[in-house]
């Protein structure tokens, strides 16, 4: 009751001045947030009112998603007791959809900038030599050793066809199932030019989407554009000072909705960086592992052969003719067996 009464005299001060400053230090003190445009929002939860909507709405918002602007406060025990349980579903549940929408997000944007880029459009119409739209085996073959100067063993060939087919046919592939591809096998310096240009685009989308959340709130509120920069950064960042907050209800819902969109492409960002400082990291220790291997081993793993030595395979059929001569054991009737005249 005491906060209530609080809010109370708050909204019975702010009623007088502004009905005996002038309009222009009115407009002053709107603009710092000293003054709310709509006073009886400070007292007033009722859900009838479509302002008290809008306001319930973005405190929901603020606590799932962390925000706290911390300019709408509870009065009663059963509304705090509710906050409460519902920040305990709602916080986690916002997590981990966030999660998931930046993952699939950063996927698509993964695969747009690869299926753009022009020397995998460029080498993918060179090899389609019947211009079906899908690469056979050994067209995929001589694409890749074209593209990322890589001679693939078959079966290594046939594995990576096998493990991204879409269509069902494993034995030739699609213009996306070709991207995906070079997805997985690109070396670690392509990897961390492509890793470069993606980090470069999701800060260039979200300094844009700042730019537009800036202009907008700007006219929706009437905030000054660097106010309105700053009001956005401390949402995006969940830091939520609460020092300048939405007072009309279009500027709350778009608040949420702007919000909502900006949270995922900074979700994107951190995912990025996080795949950045975590798979190049261990892409370039396997990378060493197999250098350091010998010669069979890396033969294994689909490594060309260093000072044309010949594969394993060769080697053990090698030594397999060498046990099984003539003066090994059983050589005399494997000799026998061969002069026999054929019946």
């Amino acid at each position: 009751e005491a906060e209530h009464e609080a809010l109370a005299q708050e909204a019975e001060l702010q009623r007088r001045l502004v009905a005996e400053l002038p309009a222009n230090t009115t407009a002053e003190l709107l603009e710092a947030g000293w003054l709310t445009k709509d006073v009886e929002r400070l007292t007033h939860w009722d859900i009838s009112s479509p302002h008290a909507r809008t306001r319930s709405f973005l405190f929901a918002f603020t606590v799932a998603s962390t925000i706290g602007y911390g300019n709408i406060g509870l009065r009663t025990e059963a509304g705090r007791a509710f906050t409460g349980a519902f920040s305990v579903i709602a916080i986690p549940a916002m997590i981990a959809v966030y999660s998931y929408l930046s993952a699939r997000l950063l996927a698509m944007v993964v695969f747009l900038l690869d299926s753009l880029h022009l020397q995998t459009i460029y080498t993918f119409s060179k090899y389609d030599s019947d211009t079906s739209g899908k690469l056979s085996a050994r067209e995929f073959k001589r694409a890749l050793k074209d593209q990322l100067a890589r001679d693939l063993p078959q079966y290594e060939m046939m594995r990576a066809m096998q493990e991204i087919d879409m269509d069902g046919d494993a034995t030739t592939l699609t213009y996306v199932e070709y991207c995906r591809v070079l997805q997985l096998l690109r070396p670690v310096a392509a990897e961390r030019r492509a890793r470069l240009v993606r980090l470069a685009a999701l800060l260039a989308v979200t300094l844009l989407w700042l730019l537009v959340g800036s202009a907008a709130f700007s006219s929706l509120e009437g905030w000054s554009f660097a106010t309105s920069l700053w009001f956005c950064w401390i949402t995006l960042s969940t830091v939520g000072f609460g020092d300048y907050v939405p007072t009309t209800s279009e500027g709350e819902v778009f608040d949420v909705l702007w919000a909502t969109i900006g949270l995922g492409i900074i979700g994107m960002v951190i995912t990025e960086i996080g795949n950045g400082l975590t798979k190049l990291h261990f892409l370039e220790r396997l990378s060493k592992e197999l250098s350091s291997m010998p010669t069979e081993h890396r033969h294994y793993w689909g490594r060309p052969e260093a000072d044309g030595a010949e594969p394993e395979e060769k080697q053990q059929s090698k030594d397999v003719e060498v046990e099984m001569g003539p003066g090994a054991p059983g050589g005399q009737g494997l000799e026998e067996l061969k002069s026999a005249p054929a019946q």
